[in-house]
């Protein structure tokens, strides 16, 4: 069997380069899943595009209570993407919990990638297990098939841990991530997940044994002809394990 060795950590330098392109299919996922890296493309001078893909409709029990939701989320996301320091993000406005990586989605991300052209792509990864999350990764592979443009991608974790191959120390920019955050109040108010967010980029740091390395963020990084053969291979593995459960598991007690 293959021993597989522990992520390396990357100093950030490393992967902060030309334009980076987020791809955030609900407004919070973008600060959840790369915020800190975003903060260091900032710091570094470098230009950060964030396109949500959905509407952010479904994000909430208190959705019902809110005529404005949509808008409320939306002035949210560009209140997180100011403090960050991002450019001014742009929202598709697909039905949220109703992405399908067909045309559509698949347009709408190539489209992106032709007018931006980024050199660092940001997005959930395959091994998600929100359907908006993995589609939004297939869909990117899709959109970059026989394009004319090989960006770096970064698969990031957000409800799931991906397969790292790269940690990157967030530390020093930990604090401004959770303030980020924080702007999303319909989000926190139903759920305050900052601690669970914190404790996982805490978490990534169980085998990196180097004082002052205390947060750190994980990516599966790589072009997309290095990572094309994942997808169908997270599919064969999820529905192993979905076999695997014994039924008298799944009945009612």
């Amino acid at each position: 069997m293959l021993e597989r060795r522990y992520p390396p950590l990357v100093p950030a330098a490393r992967l902060t380069r030309g334009t980076a392109l987020v791809l955030a299919p609900h407004p919070d996922d973008e600060v959840a899943a790369c915020g800190g890296m975003l903060l260091h493309h900032v710091d570094a001078g470098l230009p950060v595009e964030v396109a949500f893909l959905t509407d952010g409709a479904r994000g909430s029990w208190k959705t019902a209570a809110d005529p404005d939701y949509v808008g409320l989320r939306e002035r949210e996301a560009r209140a997180a993407c100011a403090f960050l320091g991002t450019r001014a993000p742009r929202f598709l406005g697909f039905p949220d919990g109703g992405l399908a990586a067909d045309e559509h989605l698949v347009g709408a991300v190539r489209a992106l990638l032709r007018e931006i052209r980024p050199e660092v792509v940001y997005c959930p990864s395959f091994f998600e297990i929100h359907g908006d999350h993995r589609r939004t990764a297939r869909a990117l592979m899709e959109a970059l098939e026989g394009a004319d443009l090989d960006p770096l991608l970064l698969f990031a974790e957000l409800g799931a841990p991906v397969w790292a191959n790269v940690l990157v120390d967030i530390t020093a920019v930990m604090e401004r991530k959770v303030r980020a955050l924080r702007h999303y109040e319909s989000q926190l108010s139903a759920n305050d997940y900052a601690p669970a967010m914190k404790g996982l980029n805490q978490y990534r740091t169980v085998n990196i044994d180097i004082q002052g390395v205390d947060c750190a963020e994980a990516f599966l990084a790589g072009r997309r002809r290095e990572l094309v053969a994942i997808p169908p291979l997270v599919d064969r593995i999820a529905a192993l394990a979905d076999r695997a459960v014994p039924d008298d598991w799944t009945r009612p007690g």
